[in-house]
């Protein structure tokens, strides 16, 4: 039971860390699109 539980786990925090890298690469592409809107208007 505990091994089942510490591979949910794993999976939670492997998925945070997707989550959060996707987060990441969308806040930088916010960024550049926001810059280049600036810069061009």
């Amino acid at each position: 039971m505990g091994g089942r539980a510490r591979y949910i786990t794993q999976e939670k925090v492997e998925a945070e860390l997707t989550l959060k890298a996707v987060a990441m690469n969308l806040l930088k592409a916010a960024n550049r699109i926001g810059l280049d809107g600036q810069g061009h208007g």
